[in-house]
């Protein structure tokens, strides 16, 4: 492309090429060609320029975005957490998914509240959670108050669970008690509901 418009330049003939430099001696003729040719030769170095600028952009930004969104769909499943010991029909159970040690018992990552069916056990699904660590703590939420009742001593008065179903201590379980690992395909647990009183 580029070469056959240099051919036509320096011949002085066809696009107009004659007309622009018809006025010129014969050096300044030549140098009107030259200019020609240059603005020609960049024109077309420009068009094949953004051609490949366009073509790295969808392989450097484009492309690896939409194949990381693909990665996290396939990496992301269900994890089903069957809960135990409940109070059969009583409020709600209240579940707590987190996967930072900070957030443990603080915040939540995902979040579950669902009806307590009229039975002592029942399955709750987190939907769609990417592979790593994590920890959950649940309650039933008896009176549906949206809040785990305690006395004044702050010791739990409705039934509460935590995943690994660690031993009780003085202060309540560490992230690291409850934390547990998630795989990329669908994973289940089972947590046991306790009362204290």
């Amino acid at each position: 492309m580029i070469s056959g418009k240099i051919v036509i330049i320096l011949q002085g003939s066809g696009s107009g090429f004659d007309e622009k430099c018809a006025a010129a001696g014969p050096l300044n003729k030549l140098k009107c060609r030259l200019r020609i040719l240059c603005r020609a030769i960049f024109s077309s170095i420009f068009a094949v320029m953004k051609t490949v600028l366009a073509q790295l952009l969808f392989c450097t930004v484009i492309m690896p975005g939409i194949l990381h969104g693909q990665s996290n769909d396939m990496e992301s499943s269900d994890l089903l957490v069957r809960v135990t010991s409940m109070e059969p029909g009583a409020g709600s159970i209240v579940a707590c998914l987190v996967n930072e040690s900070t957030q443990f018992l603080h915040t939540c990552h995902d979040s579950i509240k669902v009806s307590a069916e009229n039975q002592e056990e029942q399955m709750i699904v987190f939907r769609k959670v990417p592979a790593g660590h994590y920890a959950i703590s649940i309650f039933q939420d008896s009176n549906n108050n949206q809040t785990l009742d305690a006395n004044f001593l702050k010791i739990p008065k409705e039934r509460f669970g935590f995943s690994n179903n660690p031993r009780l201590k003085m202060g309540g379980p560490q992230y690291e008690d409850c934390s547990f690992a998630k795989g990329p395909g669908t994973d289940s647990l089972t947590i046991e509901l306790r009362k204290l009183f």
